[in-house]
C-alpha cells in the first residue's frame, strides 16, 4: 500500500469536512419524529412536502 501525497490527504479531509455537516444536517432533521417513521406514500410531491419543513426547522434552530 502506498502513502497517499500532500494533495490527497487535503482533499480527503476536505471531503471529510463537507460529509460530517452534511450527517450533521441529516441528523437534525431526522429529530421530528415524521421524518424518521415508516413512509407508505409513493407520491414523490409528498416527500418534498415531509423533508421540506423538517429541513426548514433545522436551519432555523441553528440561525435562532
Amino acid at each position: 500500500m502506498t502513502a497517499l501525497t500532500e494533495a490527497q490527504q487535503a482533499a480527503n479531509r476536505a471531503h471529510a469536512r463537507r460529509r460530517v455537516k452534511i450527517g450533521h444536517a441529516l441528523s437534525g432533521a431526522k429529530r421530528l419524529g415524521y421524518v424518521t417513521q415508516a413512509y407508505r406514500n409513493e407520491s414523490l410531491v409528498f416527500n418534498d412536502r415531509l423533508i421540506a419543513p423538517a429541513c426548514g426547522i433545522w436551519n432555523w434552530h441553528l440561525i435562532k
